[in-house]
């Protein structure tokens, strides 16, 4: 029979991999090349922009973290059938736990407040309205915000102390595949964070007067008093 510690760690690897899965899975159909284009007559759209309305680069992050997932919890189950031994859990994967499902559920809250008009490639949606509460009573791209945090507790779980890679995978391919694959993943995302000005200049074309009120109570974009 496993130990608590064991079945406690493989607990939280999976129910922090779900949160991951729902933070990731774009929650509405993909806006049109018209609505991309609306928010810009002249832009051109990127392959960027057009790999996240296909929801490609999202569907690629929840391989690659259910990937390093399995990977962790097989050899959790592996070496304790043999050894006995209870697997760590070391303060990097229970705060990197913590945040993980904290930065999700700041997502799927922002999935929620916006509904048809969350859309992971930038775009203005048939009649779009202004969403001002929940999170986005906070600040105005929380849901850049809670990406960044899902990102970080994902990467203190799969990379961190007492984790596979940081034991025995970083020398196998398998594991710099996977981890190399984290890596671009967190930069891209990254990357389209920067969006945030971009993304604030057509609303402001958008919706005028009622943007720069909201702009005028919620100043920041990220992280409340700050930025």
């Amino acid at each position: 029979m496993a130990s608590t510690q064991t079945t406690s760690k493989i607990v939280l690897l999976l129910l922090g991999a779900a949160f991951y899965d729902r933070g990731c899975l774009p929650p509405t159909r993909p806006p049109s090349a018209g609505e991309q284009m609306r928010t810009d007559k002249k832009l051109k759209i990127s392959w960027h922009e057009t790999l996240m309305a296909l929801a490609l680069l999202p569907h690629w992050a929840r391989f690659i973290h259910w990937a390093f997932i399995c990977t962790e919890a097989a050899g959790i189950y592996i070496k304790y059938s043999q050894s006995g031994v209870a697997p760590p859990l070391p303060p990097t994967f229970i705060v990197g736990s913590a945040v993980l499902i904290t930065g999700a559920s700041i997502r799927l809250r922002c999935f929620s407040e916006l509904g048809r008009h969350f859309t992971l490639a930038m775009s203005v949606r048939d009649n779009h309205t202004l969403v001002t509460s929940g999170p986005y009573g906070l600040v105005r791209h929380p849901a850049y915000t809670g990406g960044l945090l899902q990102l970080l507790g994902a990467g203190l779980v799969v990379l961190g102390a007492g984790s596979w890679w940081s034991q025995t995978g970083y020398a196998t391919p398998w594991g710099v595949f996977l981890a190399g694959n984290f890596m671009v993943c967190v930069a891209v995302f990254g990357y389209a964070c920067l969006r945030g000005a971009k993304e604030d200049e057509y609303l402001a074309k958008n919706f005028g007067e009622q943007w720069k009120s909201w702009a005028q109570r919620v100043p920041c974009r990220y992280i409340p008093g700050i930025c």
